[in-house]
């Protein structure tokens, strides 16, 4: 705790006015590169868990990880004489470019197969455009995409190398402007393609493909021609994979196995993790509670059925943790022990979404979510759920001996943000209804005119940036609920040391260490209008100047800039006396 109120203090700037730039007061001397600096020991910490695991299979990754290091990592993808080489090797009896006639794709007994193989080649070559396949088909859902548009330059030259061996008949990839929707796969199709697209004999029930809708029976042939050819470029074009650093690039390759060594590390510290568990699980309760206490009080939201929606997404939350079954050493051992080291960015669908995959057939456990390590949390909108990443559990972002007001304002305004995401969801549906039309104005007007101070025609497009900041204004309103919630019960074991905290009170460190939390995402310097996340300075600015609670915490006078006349009703409302509760007296009557 004393390592916290360091970094606190050493990051403010009282020189600066908190009512007039809260931001430069509570983050001004803030050094970003310290923060990943921290992130990057305990990355680094993750990685060397793979030179000494009791998983020999495991320590491969620890020597990819030096190799990167060391900048010796042997150029992994293929040339493009290799490329055109794998295509031809495994569909030696298909003459690409295909046309509309070919009996490929006329005949549902001969395309069908052939589009299994093709997505099974793509898997193989570990096609970016598959990403999120394999794990949606942990969850018992796949959507087959088409392949990305490819330029004229690439597709020229894989068709130059591909027809100077296959010597082609046509050059014609019938490329057209056809509307495909996605058909769902028949059982027995369904069957098929998942033995040949992850090789083994595993249900997924709901398998959909895209086919040429409203076509006539040439179009669709033309359709599927064009598609088909489409894939079979991207089976021959580069994946382009640029990787920021080597914990990045390992966390790419290996996400299962990271996640595994990360679990493996955190549970040595059994004390630390179960009260992590604990405190997790807390905050995530009290922040729904304070979210439903919000929408019911009937104070914005009047309209009831407004307010059973809303209510139904709170019902249907949930919070995930690190722990899933698979990554017990027996299940781990079993399904991923089969690790390949040559090729982790080409194989990584095959190393790591595969076990996932048969685990949670065979065991009937969707995976329910895949922690980063690089990354702190997510909304799943499908699932309706928090997830917390592995940032989250570590320094700057959580100590289980920090007190309430730092713990809440950043590990819990985190989940409260995440939680304020299920919000936007259902906002967008709802956005015309009486009141919630108002409110999105309301919150348009207050992100205006935020512009870059070097780049004043560089500015925040209020519109576009909805689906955060909308998280924004409710995450900080919740969270700090939640917190007075929780300190009316909670005693408090440890009180701050540090002289100069001292002076504040619990309600300003909690927005200090909130703002502090934003200062190192990312800022002016890599903004961009079609960004959805604001930078984090204007971040704490509108969601300190719409939060009462803030101006009260600095005394901060009506129209000042963190204070100002207007705020918008985000489920706050005014608070009115019930008449309903009144004592009424009678006459009493005279006595005689």
């Amino acid at each position: 705790m004393e390592k916290k109120e360091e970094y606190i203090r050493k990051q403010t700037n009282t020189k600066s006015s908190p009512c007039n730039d809260f931001f430069e007061y509570a983050a001004g001397n803030s050094d970003i590169d310290e923060v990943k600096d921290m992130l990057n020991v305990e990355l680094d910490a993750v990685v060397g868990e793979a030179e000494v695991h009791k998983f020999m299979f495991l320590h491969g990754i620890y020597k990819y990880y030096v190799k990167c290091v060391g900048k010796s990592m042997p150029e992994e993808e293929l040339t493009l004489q290799e490329r055109v080489q794998f295509a031809n090797e495994r569909f030696k009896d298909v003459q690409f470019p295909l046309q509309p006639q070919d009996d490929w794709l006329t005949h549902d007994d001969k395309y069908d197969p052939l589009l299994n193989r093709l997505y099974r080649a793509l898997l193989e070559r570990g096609a970016s455009f598959l990403t999120g396949i394999p794990a949606a088909a942990a969850r018992q859902v796949i959507y087959l995409p088409s392949s990305l548009p490819l330029s004229e330059n690439e597709t020229k030259s894989v068709w130059d190398e591909y027809c100077a061996v296959t010597k082609c008949s046509s050059r014609d990839v019938h490329r057209g402007n056809y509307a495909y929707t996605y058909e769902r796969m028949s059982p027995d199709k369904t069957a098929d393609f998942l033995r040949v697209f992850l090789g083994y004999e595993i249900e997924i029930r709901h398998v959909y493909r895209l086919e040429c809708s409203e076509c006539s029976a040439d179009t669709r042939k033309a359709a599927r021609a064009g598609m088909v050819n489409q894939l079979f470029e991207a089976l021959m074009s580069k994946n382009n994979y640029y990787p920021t650093s080597c914990v990045s690039s390992m966390s790419d390759m290996f996400p299962v196995y990271f996640h595994k060594l990360a679990l493996d590390r955190a549970r040595r510290n059994t004390t630390y993790f179960n009260k992590m568990k604990e405190d997790f699980f807390t905050i995530y309760t009290l922040v729904i509670n304070e979210a439903r206490e919000a929408i019911n009080g009937k104070r914005v939201i009047k309209d009831p059925s407004l307010r059973g929606l809303y209510n139904q997404l709170l019902d249907s939350a949930r919070l995930m943790f690190y722990e899933y079954p698979a990554f017990e050493d027996e299940n781990f051992e079993k399904y991923f022990g089969n690790l390949s080291t040559k090729t982790p960015y080409r194989s990584r669908f095959l190393n790591n979404f595969i076990g996932l995959v048969r685990f949670a057939n065979e065991t009937n456990n969707p995976l329910p979510n895949l922690p980063a390590v690089n990354k702190v949390a997510q909304y799943l909108g499908n699932e309706y759920a928090v997830a917390p990443d592995w940032q989250l559990s570590k320094l700057p972002f959580y100590s289980p001996d920090w007190t309430p007001p730092i713990k809440f304002s950043w590990a819990g305004n985190i989940i409260a943000h995440e939680v304020g995401h299920s919000f936007f969801g259902a906002f967008t549906w709802t956005q015309l209804r009486p009141g919630i039309k108002e409110l999105k104005q309301c919150i348009i007007d207050l992100y205006s005119n935020q512009c870059s101070p070097k780049r004043p025609e560089e500015c925040v497009d209020p519109e576009v940036t909805l689906s955060e900041t909308i998280p924004d204004l409710l995450g900080i309103q919740w969270a700090y609920a939640a917190y007075k919630r929780y300190m009316l019960y909670k005693p408090v074991e440890y009180f701050i040391k540090d002289r100069l905290l001292r002076l504040l009170g619990d309600d300003q460190i909690f927005f200090i260490n909130l703002a502090q939390s934003f200062a190192i995402t990312a800022g002016w310097e890599s903004f961009q209008r079609t960004k959805v996340h604001p930078p984090g300075e204007v971040r704490v600015r509108g969601m300190m100047a719409n939060f009462p609670a803030f101006a009260n915490a600095f005394a901060c006078p009506v129209g000042s800039k963190y204070n100002p006349e207007k705020k918008c009703n985000t489920f706050l409302g005014t608070v009115f006396g019930d008449p309903n509760i009144y004592a009424k007296y009678t006459t009493i009557a005279q006595g005689t």
